[in-house]
């Protein structure tokens, strides 16, 4: 080898070292870092992350976890996902990290303690257990859901604004904390209670599928969006909250809804609750009312001409009930669209609303509406219907199959089914065909006491067959 060479491949030598001392002192492992673990060696590495621009230390991945920096380990994307091979189910992340997305790794766990500058963390839909972010005081966002989350321990004093926690496995939770927090999704957890009085700037709240029995949405006044539906809620306010524009509320034990000037709301869902009566004279502007399987034996809407879709069936609504608020729908000769409103359910043997044909097509098809039978749900719930014939004395009355006791003897009447028919529900009307009474029949023979009935005719209905009986006093 000349002298020259030689020379050359020492001072190259001396340059390689040098760099390489100056890149262990770049890359230290003495700056922000993130620890994460995951079960699953046969998929890639998949991390988005952003670092804070004015930081003089240089971000690396220990990826094959030996506590120092090897070559290559500061390839990271400065912008979209950064993939690489896992060789060790625990890697760490060294920066000063502001964004930090990891999920869909089958993480097991997620250490950020060491990163206080974090502002966004994204550890979604893995399999961890346990999270602390107390340390995170800088955090705003904060997505964790889709997880096996047992445990989540908060900052004293917080300044997040997104926080979705759903679909874990969360026994409590304590939000108070989070005064500037806006977008709140909790639901699909095992929650008892849900104090939210100390999160006034919230827009949207979903808490949904937990067993919440009680809750105050009324220090919320710029809420927007509430889904609180498949808890144990027995009573709810929204009086105060006249930002809403949606209400969902379905599945729970609501015996009562106070609605005050909710002049915004658009959508009030609160089917399958026990509501005996709903007062929506406020809600001048919705056009989504579904309060179906329900007490009510009354709906008025004249005050909301801007309903496009009702669901009310199975309540107690029957004439003149039923007629008053037929009469009462939008009209809709106008629109570029039909209402829809899902009247009854023929296939819930509990349905007592009763909507006649006549009515169907001089009402509901006049206004341009759309009458459904909901028929347990088949085809969406969207079954055509025609409407019931009504029994007032012009109909023809059926005079075989059920014998019914022509006068009235001793105030009670007497119904006989027969030997094909082991039980049916009667139903008695007028002769303006209001429905009176239902009667549940159970044996050949069936006593019906009218004690209370005056002086008149009367039609008994009985799957379909009506006949005529008259009470005299």
């Amino acid at each position: 080898m000349s002298k020259k060479l030689f020379l050359l491949s020492v001072l190259l030598g001396f340059c390689v070292g040098a760099n390489a001392q100056k890149d262990a002192e770049e890359y230290t492992t003495g700056q922000p870092s993130i620890t994460i673990t995951t079960t699953n060696l046969k998929k890639q590495w998949q991390l988005t992350v952003l670092f804070n621009d004015k930081s003089k230390t240089k971000p690396w991945i220990d990826r094959n976890n030996n506590g120092k920096y090897d070559a290559g380990e500061e390839s990271i994307k400065k912008y979209g996902i950064t993939r690489f091979k896992r060789t060790q189910p625990t890697i760490t992340i060294y920066g000063d990290m502001t964004f930090f997305s990891c999920n869909l790794n089958e993480l097991v766990s997620v250490d950020v303690s060491k990163c206080p500058g974090l502002v966004s963390l994204y550890c979604e839909e893995n399999q961890i257990e346990k999270l602390d972010v107390s340390k995170n005081t800088n955090l705003k966002k904060l997505y964790c859901h889709t997880n096996k989350l047992s445990e989540l321990k908060l900052p004293s004093t917080s300044g997040i604004t997104e926080f979705y926690c759903f679909r874990n496995c969360l026994n409590e939770l304590d939000p108070s904390v989070m005064s500037k927090l806006q977008e709140f999704y909790c639901g699909e957890n095992n929650l008892t209670q849900l104090d939210i009085t100390k999160n006034t700037q919230l827009s949207l709240l979903a808490c949904n599928n937990n067993k919440i029995k009680t809750i105050d949405i009324s220090k919320s006044p710029l809420l927007q969006k509430v889904y609180l539906f498949d808890n144990e809620i027995e009573t709810v306010d929204i009086s105060k909250n006249t930002a809403l524009a949606e209400f969902h509320c379905y599945n729970n034990k609501l015996t009562n809804i106070t609605i005050g000037d909710n002049i915004e709301l658009t959508a009030l869902i609160v089917s399958d609750n026990k509501l005996k009566a709903l007062d929506i004279s406020k809600l001048v502007n919705l056009t989504d009312l579904q309060c179906d399987n329900n007490q009510l034996t009354e709906l008025d809407i004249a005050a909301n001409q801007k309903l496009s879709f009702i669901s009310c069936y199975s309540n107690q609504i029957a004439n003149p009930a039923m007629k008053r608020m037929l009469v009462n729908l939008p009209d809709m000769t106008s629109a570029d669209s039909k209402g829809e409103v899902v009247v009854v359910d023929t296939k819930d043997a509990n349905e007592k609303n009763i909507c006649y044909k006549v009515d169907v097509t001089g009402l509901i098809n006049a206004k341009n509406w759309t009458a459904y039978d909901y028929q347990q749900g088949l085809n969406d719930g969207r079954n055509l219907y025609e409407g019931e014939k009504m029994p007032d004395g012009i109909e023809r009355v059926a005079a075989v199959k059920i014998k019914v006791s022509p006068v009235v003897d001793n105030n009670v009447l007497t119904v006989q089914l027969p030997l094909s028919m082991a039980t049916a529900t009667a139903r008695i009307f007028g002769t303006n065909g209001v429905l009176l009474r239902t009667v549940a029949l159970h044996t050949a023979e069936n006593k019906i006491d009218v004690a209370d009935f005056t002086t008149g005719v009367y039609f008994l209905n009985v799957n379909g067959e009506t006949q005529r009986f008259v009470v005299e006093r």
